[in-house]
């Protein structure tokens, strides 16, 4: 599992910040990969068996949406890109959308990665604009 790239934003005061946003935008059902909150379901791709926690699910309507944070850490990379890239995949098929939170200076680095994986279908979400 792809724990690692939610260790940085286990502050309470940040995940707080952002289920607040969510309920502003009118998402219901929110679920953190946090021991405070409910937590996500496990998603599995099926090819390889490799499991996967999304930081945060919501649902909109009938839609279901998923928010991960971007951390830059080279040695999780390709990790990361596959669980983007699953997360996009079930984001549509549940006429929902992956949002990407991504902190101050790291939004260039999200940009890029995004464009070299051109399948992954997924909306950035400054965390500035969020606080």
């Amino acid at each position: 599992m792809l724990k690692e790239t939610f260790q940085e934003f286990e502050n309470h005061e940040v995940i707080e910040s952002v289920v607040d946003h969510l309920r502003k935008k009118g998402f219901e059902k929110i679920k953190v990969d946090n021991g405070e909150f409910e937590k996500p379901s496990t998603l599995t791709r099926r090819e390889t068996g490799e499991e996967f926690v999304p930081n945060i699910t919501a649902t909109k309507g009938s839609s279901k949406c998923y928010f991960e944070f971007v951390e830059k850490k080279k040695q999780v990379q390709k990790k990361l890109i596959d669980k983007w890239s699953l997360l996009s995949a079930f984001a549509e098929f549940k006429e929902g959308k992956l949002f990407l939170i991504v902190p101050n200076g790291k939004l260039s680095y999200t940009q890029r990665l995004l464009k070299k994986n051109e399948e992954i279908n997924a909306d950035i979400l400054p965390l500035k604009i969020i606080k």
